[in-house]
């Protein structure tokens, strides 16, 4: 039996530097987090997103590299979470983006990081690819089986090995 994995959307690719520019997408470094975040959903817990900004937070280069969160609004328990952990001003969101501005922002992220504890599949880790841009996935079975040996890998219950895998 061959097994045929899930495809991505044919606009998520590799841009020219010319059709690179969007005046949508930070000048400055940044990480990409797409997905649920925990801190005000407990269904969410998965996604591992708390991990992700403590990681963060003890990064030493977060002063050069911004973290670019896609998402809904920040909550305010959010919000003074990110004061609380000193990152309120290298974290961003951008609301309801299409595919067009995702393909853009992932060609230009120096990396998509991925941290949940279980996925059903992980198609961000696939376009991220699919766009040439270096991914940092938790070991788990799924982004295993999507990124293959590509993505950083880290495990998401050590915050040392986030930020081993960020560096």
């Amino acid at each position: 039996a061959t097994v045929i994995p899930h495809g991505v959307n044919r606009g998520f690719r590799r841009l020219s530097a010319k059709s690179q520019t969007d005046a949508r997408v930070p000048d400055r470094p940044f990480l990409l987090y797409l997905g649920g975040r925990e801190t005000s959903n407990p269904n969410y817990k998965y996604k591992n997103f708390n991990t992700l900004l403590k990681g963060y937070s003890r990064w030493e280069h977060r002063d050069d590299i911004d973290l670019l969160v896609i998402g809904k609004p920040w909550s305010s328990d959010e919000r003074t979470y990110l004061e609380d952990l000193g990152v309120a001003n290298s974290v961003s969101q951008k609301l309801a983006i299409d595919d067009r501005l995702l393909c853009a922002l992932y060609n230009k992220a120096v990396s998509m990081v991925y941290p949940s504890f279980y996925e059903g599949f992980g198609i961000p880790i696939a376009e991220a690819m699919s766009c040439g841009c270096p991914v940092v996935a938790s070991q788990i079975p799924t982004s295993v089986e999507v990124g293959g040996s590509v993505p950083f890998y880290f495990d998401p219950s050590d915050l040392e090995s986030l930020t081993d895998a960020l560096n």
